[in-house]
């Protein structure tokens, strides 16, 4: 986790940039320091980063939750989910990705890291844990 916990304080006050620090790559970069993997690449070739409008487009068509599950595997209830794990959230516009440190899913925001209550969980998936 200390790794993590580095990426985190560098990402603290960074504001949300599309295929650069959005949900998408801030959650694959953390799975990546966490187990070595490389999912930043995998999303950046399979599904490319998009602009805000094409993003909105693109999920009409296959929702957020869809696409982690090709990468990620089948999802878990939000009682199962432990630090380091993926979290689908509900942020009052679209869903985004966050990755949960316990009580909270921490997610990129204009702001930078954002932490969400459970309550707006809707969907989760372990992180690496057969790997």
């Amino acid at each position: 986790m200390e790794p993590l916990m580095y990426y985190f304080a560098e990402c603290r006050n960074r504001p949300f940039v599309w295929g650069e620090h959005d949900c998408v790559t801030f959650v694959a970069t953390c799975l990546d320091l966490q187990h070595g993997t490389n999912y930043r690449h995998i999303v950046r070739s399979r599904f490319q980063c998009f602009g805000a409008g094409d993003y909105a487009r693109l999920t009409k068509r296959i929702p957020l939750s869809e696409r982690v599950t090709e990468i990620m595997g089948e999802p878990v209830s939000a009682d199962k989910l432990k630090d380091g794990d993926l979290a689908l959230i509900s942020n009052g516009r679209l869903p985004s990705l966050g990755i949960v440190i316990w009580p909270v899913v921490f997610s990129p925001s204009d702001e930078g890291l954002l932490p969400v209550t459970f309550d707006r969980v809707i969907r989760g998936w372990t992180a690496c844990r057969t790997h």
